[in-house]
């Protein structure tokens, strides 16, 4: 660090010495460490020199890379994920991954940041519910998994969504994070199926036949209008 040394003294003032320079120190067995360096200069009749302190902080700088490391795994493993992610705070889109993208048919995440959450993709007559539930959250209320609410594509089609949501911190500040489920097949194959298990009740209530059904227990499941 001899440049550096050398910059200081010809200005001599109590600072940090290369700050922001990533300065290594050298050991007696010639080892080096990541240090932090401050000056302090002191005036003796022999001229200026300089008080060194070092502060060894290779835990810091390894506590600070693991971090680093599981920020890029947790990212990763978000925006490969199957269901949609989207990190919202004070109502408005920070973060969306592109499962969340696609879900509500928009091409890029950016496309939806800086967006307001409720306004944008939940449709109006269920997105005071939304919005409650999401102070919950922030109130830090565990709540269950939501069944289903109505969110709008990019071409307001609409689509069932089944959700969860935690609280988290995003840039030092409270935000939410959803986890995002499209159901809508789901929703569609359950109304189909009591549309057709209607339609053949209605059909066997009109027989003359008397009709039951039992269970393995013995119990009646189902019995028309004529048994009855």
């Amino acid at each position: 660090h001899a440049a550096v040394r050398e910059l200081y003294l010809s200005m001599p003032t109590m600072r940090p010495m290369g700050a922001g320079l990533g300065l290594f120190a050298r050991r007696k067995d010639g080892s080096e460490f990541p240090a932090d360096i401050s000056l302090s200069p002191i005036t003796s009749p022999e001229g200026v020199h300089a008080l060194c302190v070092v502060r060894d902080v290779t835990r810091r700088k390894q506590a600070t890379e693991a971090l680093r490391e599981s920020e890029a795994r947790y990212r990763s493993l978000v925006e490969a994920s199957v269901q949609g992610v989207i990190v919202h705070q004070d109502s408005m889109i920070r973060f969306v991954n592109p499962a969340a993208t696609r879900m509500f048919g928009y091409d890029e995440p950016e496309d939806l940041i800086s967006r307001h959450f409720f306004e944008t993709l939940v449709t109006p007559e269920m997105r005071s519910e939304i919005e409650d539930r999401a102070r919950a959250v922030l109130r830090g209320e565990r709540l269950t998994i939501h069944p289903g609410w109505r969110g709008v594509r990019k071409n307001k089609t609409l689509i069932w969504i089944e959700s969860g949501a935690s609280r988290v911190l995003w840039q030092g500040q409270p935000a939410i994070l959803s986890v995002l489920l499209d159901v809508t097949k789901r929703r569609r194959a359950e109304q189909a199926l009591r549309a057709s298990e209607e339609l053949h009740n209605s059909l066997l209530n009109c027989l003359p036949q008397q009709i039951f059904r039992k269970d393995a227990a013995g119990r009646f499941t189902f019995a028309n209008a004529r048994f009855c």
